[in-house]
């Protein structure tokens, strides 16, 4: 069964996918951003949405660890070592080259990351965490549902593609990874993750300006400084910044409304796959990946086998691909529960994004 979700905007607030509907055209000039207070409302409403699913939620540490940096998380060298395989065996495949796009991105705006986890600026911080989230599985993900193990005459185990009967059907998590790569490799998208750091910069100026307290006697708390730069705050801070009534500056604006409402769909999409789980998320991709590096081992060194021994690397072989294939077996049994699951949730009368009705701007 294909579980549906949609990480489009338009068809999110709207309700439905007919873009001659009163109600589509109606969320279409939302997310343009035509009518920015209401705009933002409803922008605020899709964080205050997914800040509530981060309440119950786990964030992986290991990626939190990493603090934006793509190449410092310690499953980047089996994320790349593993693409790299992926990419040489399946060239044409969709899925693949979406994540190799994720990966660019990643490395590309490694300083602004950066700069939101040391600013710790949510929106920043739950982006790159989604991507890398979405990368981690998706290769997981790929590797399970289209490549095969098998063991020659001679006893090697043998990586190849999945023939198409057992391949799954593409579903929410390759939707959501194309959605990913399409979203982050945008042309604006730089320039909205730098104005998200500008206006956080701004925001926090006009902040210390109202303070009656001297800068230095002032102390802010951990948990202060994290409430301050919350998802919903930075939409706020946004309109602020944007009645200033300069040209470029309402562009901007205009910017960040757009490409906000393109980027948390997906931020809410890998919440609800996998944030949910408190697995640790590298586990099955490092298992995997070991497979893939034995085969490349045993072609790179490949030799005649002796007779004698032949018989008895076979039956080692057979068990360890037998092994391989159970534990395969479960995650695709996983993977299709955690996109039963958050189809549920995200089609769920919780899941309706709504205008914030406690957005009050002075």
């Amino acid at each position: 069964m294909d579980y549906y979700i949609t990480n489009d905007p338009i068809e999110i607030l709207s309700g439905t996918s007919n873009k001659t509907s009163p109600v589509y055209v109606e969320a279409a000039k939302v997310v343009s951003g035509d009518n920015t207070q209401k705009s933002l409302g409803y922008l605020k409403g899709f964080a205050d949405s997914i800040e509530k699913a981060m309440s119950h939620t786990t964030r992986d540490s290991n990626i939190v660890a990493s603090g934006g940096n793509i190449e410092s998380y310690s499953g980047y060298k089996t994320i790349t070592d593993a693409l790299g395989y992926l990419n040489k065996h399946l060239p044409s495949n969709e899925d693949v080259k979406a994540l190799q796009t994720i990966v660019s991105c990643l490395q590309k705006y490694n300083t602004s990351y950066s700069e939101g986890y040391k600013n710790k600026i949510q929106l920043i911080m739950f982006e790159y965490e989604a991507a890398v989230i979405m990368l981690v599985k998706g290769v997981s993900y790929v590797i399970t549902t289209s490549t095969d193990i098998n063991i020659d005459d001679n006893g090697k185990i043998v990586i190849s593609k999945m023939t198409v009967r057992g391949q799954m059907k593409r579903g929410l998590i390759s939707r959501t990874i194309r959605d990913m790569a399409s979203e982050l490799s945008k042309k604006d998208h730089s320039k909205y993750l730098s104005e998200l750091i500008v206006m956080d910069g701004e925001n926090y100026k006009e902040t210390e300006t109202a303070e009656t307290k001297e800068p230095e006697t002032e102390v802010k708390t951990e948990s202060t400084v994290e409430a301050a730069k919350g998802i919903a705050d930075i939409v706020i801070a946004a309109f602020r910044y944007g009645r200033k009534g300069i040209g470029g500056v309402i562009r901007m604006v205009q910017l960040v409304i757009r490409t906000g409402f393109g980027i948390l769909p997906l931020i809410r999409s890998a919440i609800y796959l996998f944030w949910k789980k408190k697995a640790d998320t590298i586990s099955n991709l490092e298992t995997q990946a070991k497979f893939i590096e034995l085969n490349v081992e045993q072609l790179q060194n490949k030799k005649d086998v002796d007779p004698d021994k032949k018989e008895i690397i076979i039956k080692k072989q057979q068990a360890i691909v037998e092994a391989y294939r159970k534990k395969a077996m479960k995650l695709r049994a996983e993977l299709f529960e955690e996109e039963r699951l958050s189809s549920e949730a995200l089609n769920s009368p919780e899941a309706k994004i709504n205008d914030s009705d406690d957005f009050v701007l002075d």
